[in-house]
């Protein structure tokens, strides 16, 4: 696992973390609004970067064996 990669993860996570906790605190039904946009966008990448990084190491494996028959 790519400790650069797992490192952005867990940032997006945060982020959507601190955009869901400023939507649950505001009070301007237009600000929840932006709020809860922001963290699913950061939720998507935060999917995104662990999608990329388990077809890495899928093809990682895949590299590491003599037949490429399984990939």
């Amino acid at each position: 696992m790519s400790y650069s990669l797992s490192k952005q993860i867990a940032h997006c996570y945060f982020r959507a973390w601190k955009c869901g906790e400023l939507a649950a605190r505001s009070i301007n039904a237009a600000d929840r609004q932006v709020y809860g946009e922001r963290k699913q966008a950061w939720l998507t990448l935060a999917r995104s970067y662990e999608f990329s990084e388990r077809l890495g190491q899928m093809l990682k494996r895949c590299k590491s064996k003599e037949s490429a028959v399984f990939c």
